[in-house]
């Protein structure tokens, strides 16, 4: 797209009063029942992938109470690590949950209204950017943009609404700056301050927002050099205010440890390896824009292949990106909208192509949600030089514009009916995250993450009661299956061999086989109890009381509140006559406090086994003191002091078991 002239930039101006007389109310009518016509059916899905992080954990269910603590809590935390900060989603959820309960199909109905007004205030911010003389030609790169499929797994998983939130923020901080370029106030840069900062509340990656605005306004609008100190100023500002409250304990938070398939080059510490799979991640994106097909929800290793210098797909995608940057570099004087949209593409997947940080799961479709505006920028902007439609025009917006330019619009006819096809057919595969990676487990075959997720669905399915017999065991067949190809993929998964092993003692009753794969996990990864207490249970499955009781202390010693190895051990030892070593168990478990009543139950019963009646009466009445619940050992105890015609006592436990 060649510059605008000075004939044009007068057109431009002169069609202001113009613009001012008619409004996009039809506009944004059209894009909300397009919105609902493309994404609609994914209303009625469920909770998908990891949308346990970000909606259905204990802390959101308390609803608005909540708020004080989502803002001073990470965004996911777990026994052994947390990560990020994102409370302004959070918070959305905890609303949510106040108003109308836990309720995915509401979630997923919001999230299309966001997607809506994402849209609306995206041509907005065209509009003011490039003047209202091309409403025509915003309207047409905003309307590719609400189509293309890419954008499938921004709106229809509901952990994704970080970004929606993210990019929502951003426009209106676009609109802000602009109001002060137009009005000189400094409360617009107030407000565009506060704008990002919430953008920067909804996902940590919004900082590239405070190049990109800038980048716009000083391409589009003419500044002078007081109002681009100014609006620098106020995002230096943002970043020496985010450093503090950041030094202070709050914001970003990070403490998880990246697997190696999820990223192999988070354990690569030499940064000339991160270059190809850069120019590999670059071309990638472009290629999923220009082709979204398949689409996966996790691509990671070995979906993605980390690519050494000279393989031919890092050569063509570097002989790509060398081709790009050039033409930018020759065009850049020129300010073409061409070179705007694909150095907006550029800056905004930069941060995800793995050279600088790298990304989990090395490719994300949603990663290219903010880098899709360039690419839809420059896909409207070649229809409009290749079949020769006017760009300047100070017509008003009609619905019927695009409707009447012969190859031009059927062209946008065929790309509309391809990419809504695309988009609806790709809804229902968002039901769940059985649904999700089953259907996706077949376009990523080598993704390990991707085989886990769905062989851990496959388990977790098999469990369900009302699942009739045939049905479970095909699942427990293809929760193997798949665990066992992950391993194929990638051997050194302490986890997984742990899954297989109980899939194995659990639903095919091979403790044998089991035990091989309990001892390679403990193998690998010798920090997790629960492989040396699945260990020690097959070794007892197999009657080798002497390696599962070695299991089980190494079991309390990685977890000393592991309180299922300290019950599994204690009746070993009672089992095998170590009388002695279980009550000194039990006293050890009821001075740590790991759950001291069934110490106490574990000790009578000892005590009951060696005849010594009265110190097994003491200990099962400690057990009732600290647990009421245990209504069998009340009426035990009810029933001894009855034929020992002490009916007060008997009476109070009755009573005890009886409320129970």
């Amino acid at each position: 797209m060649a510059p605008m002239t000075s004939a044009q930039t007068t057109t431009k101006k002169n069609s202001q009063n113009t613009f001012a007389k008619y409004s996009l109310s039809k506009i944004y009518l059209f894009f909300f029942v397009f919105t609902f016509i493309l994404y609609g059916s994914s209303i009625k899905n469920e909770y998908s992938l990891d949308d346990d992080i970000a909606v259905t954990d204990a802390v959101i269910k308390k609803g608005v109470k909540a708020i004080p603590e989502l803002f001073s809590s990470p965004y996911y935390k777990a026994r052994n690590f947390a990560f990020g900060y994102r409370p302004m989603v959070k918070v959305s959820y905890a609303i949510e949950n106040s108003l109308f309960g836990g309720n995915p199909h509401v979630s997923h109905f919001f999230n299309l209204i966001l997607y809506w007004i994402a849209c609306c205030l995206l041509l907005q911010v065209l509009i003011r950017l490039m003047g209202e003389t091309m409403v025509q030609l915003s309207a047409l790169i905003v309307f590719l943009f609400l189509l293309h499929p890419l954008h499938t797994e921004v709106v229809c998983s509901l952990k994704n609404r970080d970004i929606l939130f993210s990019f929502i923020f951003s426009q209106f901080a676009y609109l802000c700056y602009l109001n002060y370029l137009s009005t000189k106030k400094y409360k617009f840069i107030f407000g565009g301050m506060i704008a990002i900062a919430c953008a920067g509340l909804s996902k940590e990656d919004s900082p590239v927002y405070c190049l990109l605005i800038p980048f716009a306004l000083f391409y589009f609008k003419e500044t002078d050099r007081a109002d681009r100190v100014k609006i620098i100023s106020s995002f230096l500002l943002l970043f020496v205010i985010g450093y503090i409250i950041q030094a202070m304990g709050v914001g970003a938070v990070s403490n998880h440890k990246i697997i190696f398939f999820e990223n192999p080059l988070f354990s690569d510490p030499v940064f000339w390896h991160r270059i190809p799979v850069g120019f590999y991640s670059f071309a990638y994106y472009l290629r999923l824009l220009i082709i979204p097909y398949p689409l996966i929800s996790y691509y990671g290793y070995s979906h993605i292949p980390i690519l050494p210098w000279n393989d031919w797909r890092v050569i063509l995608s570097a002989v790509v990106t060398v081709v790009l940057l050039v033409y930018c570099i020759t065009l850049f004087r020129k300010k073409g909208l061409l070179l705007f949209g694909i150095l907006c593409f550029a800056l905004y997947i930069s941060i995800y192509l793995n050279v600088g940080t790298p990304v989990t799961g090395i490719i994300a479709e949603r990663h290219a949600f903010n880098a899709s505006i360039g690419f839809c920028i420059v896909t409207a902007v070649l229809l409009f030089n290749r079949f020769k439609v006017t760009v300047f025009s100070s017509e008003p917006l009609r619905l019927n514009f695009f409707l009447t330019k012969g190859w031009f619009t059927y062209i946008l006819v065929a790309l509309t009916l391809v990419y809504s096809v695309m988009v609806v057919s790709r809804n229902p595969d968002w039901k769940d995250l059985y649904t999700l990676t089953g259907h996706d487990i077949n376009n990523a075959p080598n993704s390990v993450q991707l085989q886990n997720l769905y062989a851990g669905c496959c388990q977790v399915r098999s469990r369900n009661p009302v699942i009739a017999p045939d049905a479970r065991n095909e699942l427990i067949n293809q929760a193997l299956l798949h665990y066992r190809k992950s391993i194929e993929l990638y051997p050194n998964q302490a986890n997984v061999l742990n899954n297989i092993g109980t899939i194995l003692a659990g639903d095919f009753s091979n403790p044998k086989e089991a035990n091989f794969y309990f001892l390679k996990a403990v193998e690998m990864d010798s920090s997790v109890a629960e492989y040396f207490f699945n260990a020690g249970l097959s070794y007892e499955s197999i009657r080798d009381s002497s390696n599962a009781g070695r299991y089980f202390k190494n079991a309390l010693r990685v977890d000393s509140a592991y309180v299922n190895a300290y019950n599994v051990l204690t009746e070993l030892y009672i089992n095998t006559g170590q009388f002695g070593y279980a009550v000194a168990l039990s006293k050890i478990r009821i001075r740590k406090g790991v759950d001291p009543a069934n110490a106490y139950l574990a000790i009578g019963n000892i005590c009951l086994l060696k005849g010594d009646t009265v110190n097994a009466l003491s200990n099962y009445e400690q057990c009732l003191l600290i647990d009421h619940t245990n209504s069998a050992l009340s009426r035990k105890l009810a029933n001894y002091y009855s034929s020992k015609g002490m009916n007060n006592k008997a009476d109070i436990y009755r009573r005890m078991a009886d409320s129970n």
